[in-house]
């Protein structure tokens, strides 16, 4: 796929999960993009970075999130938008780098 093709759909799959997270009542805070695109935040007592990506989380997007410390009362994420999907794969990570969901 072209790479303009990927930067545009990831462009899109990063608005459509800060809008998830604004649906559940998240403040968000813009990224580098770099290791995460946002950070969701919520009653000022839990956060979670999100890394969004496209087609497939794969094992260097797993390696760049562990390797990020965080505190006990934060989480990292991973939110990926398969192609043709409008729907999510997450898997999100504790401050141990515990799989807590996927």
């Amino acid at each position: 796929m072209p790479d303009e093709t990927i930067k545009r759909r990831t462009a899109d799959a990063k608005k459509a999960a800060k809008a998830k997270f604004k649906d559940m009542k998240f403040d968000i805070i813009n990224s580098d993009n770099h290791i995460f695109c946002f950070v969701a935040s919520k009653s000022g007592i839990y956060e979670t970075k999100v890394r969004v990506v496209v087609d497939e989380i794969k094992k260097e997007d797993i390696e760049i999130i562990k390797s990020i410390k965080i505190l006990p009362n934060q989480t990292k994420e991973i939110w990926c938008r398969p192609y043709g999907s409008r729907g999510w794969k997450i898997m999100e990570f504790d401050h141990l780098n515990n799989l807590v969901n996927s």
